[in-house]
Order: structure tokens, then sequence, then C-alpha cells
């Protein structure tokens, strides 16, 4: 997920769905008590927590450049 970074939940979802079934294509959840309805929880349980983990961040503003001080009896001019 990191190292792909997808750009929308659509694209979220769908790279978690290819990953959940191909193990179940290619035989290797054959000998498993899961079901399908376990399998689109799981999925659903992924999405979820990888939704937390890739949510968009908010941009802050950049602060102000600081101003540089006076000290007292001095003319900010000189």
């Amino acid at each position: 997920m990191r190292a792909n970074r997808p750009s929308s939940v659509e694209e979220l979802e769908e790279m978690v769905r290819r990953m959940i079934s191909q193990p179940l294509l290619e035989g290797e959840l054959d000998e498993s008590d899961l079901t399908l309805r376990d399998l689109d929880r799981t999925r659903r349980a992924f999405v979820d927590v990888l939704r937390g983990v890739h949510h968009p961040r908010i941009r802050y503003p950049e602060p102000p450049p600081a101003i540089p001080a006076t000290t007292e009896g001095e003319d900010a001019s000189e």
C-alpha cells in the first residue's frame, strides 16, 4: 500500500480486493473454513484501517517571517 500510494478510496478498495482475491483464486484458501462473507468482512476491515492511514493531510500555512527585534534606545532605521 505504501509503495503504490492509492490516490482515492476506490483505488485503495480495489488494491485490497485484489490482495484477497489472488490467494482465493489460486486455491490457497481451499482448506480453510473462511467463507466469502468472512473474506468480505476482512476486506472491509482492511479498507477502514488503511483509509485512516492514507487520509490526505491538511497543508498548514507557512509561518510569517520573523521580524528582527530592536533593543530599547536603538533606532530601527540604523
